[in-house]
């Protein structure tokens, strides 16, 4: 019994020690001081340059899943709500961040392109999720000057977990908005640390 305690506790410290630790958001260039004044930020998505799943882009993605399908008409729905599914991914992710920092000097919207600021939602890598394995988005976040058109500030937000594939979460654009929520909920604690 003793034995089975002190190999029991040693395995707990391993795993312990060796879990990942977790990533924070990190500006990687330029200033995020000016979401600290009052300003109007038009938030866009742009998924041209993510990798998903395991594909290196989102055409290869697309190529994968309509081989999947059993005739082409299926092929073309499948596309068809993909496309609509990522128009999606923008507005809730707009919607999501505008709601998570309204309290904020900065306000985010998806429909005002005169904007002081836009911030392009750029993802890197999408997971869409499977039975055993959660959504998630990581992403980067292009700042620019819309006046000058200046790039003022690249932030990292790292990998933000959605939903697995099941009964509740039926459709790729489901599951991956969960993970776009995330993300967006992950820049409004960013930009509530950065307030203080």
């Amino acid at each position: 019994m003793k034995f089975l305690n002190i190999t029991l506790s040693v395995l707990a410290l391993s795993l312990i020690s060796f879990a990942p630790a977790k990533k924070s958001p990190k500006v990687m260039s330029g200033d995020s001081s000016f979401l600290k004044k009052s300003s109007t930020v038009y938030v866009e998505f742009d998924i041209s340059e993510a990798s998903i799943d395991g594909l290196d882009s989102e055409a290869d993605f697309i190529e994968y899943k309509r081989k999947k399908e059993k005739s082409r008409s299926e092929a073309d729905k499948w596309e068809k709500a993909w496309n609509k599914d990522k128009e999606d991914f923008g507005e809730y992710y707009g919607e999501v961040l505008r709601k998570a920092t309204k309290k904020y000097p900065a306000s985010f919207n998806i429909d005002d392109p005169e904007s002081d600021y836009k911030m392009v939602v750029q993802p890197i890598h999408i997971e869409t999720g499977t039975p055993i394995k959660y959504s998630s988005i990581e992403t980067k976040l292009i700042f620019t000057e819309i006046a000058s058109g200046e790039e003022v500030a690249v932030i990292y937000i790292p990998a933000s977990r959605g939903l697995q594939m099941g009964p509740m979460s039926p459709t790729t654009g489901y599951r991956v908005k969960a993970a776009a929520a995330g993300s967006a909920k992950m820049i409004a604690k960013f930009y509530k640390k950065l307030l203080k």
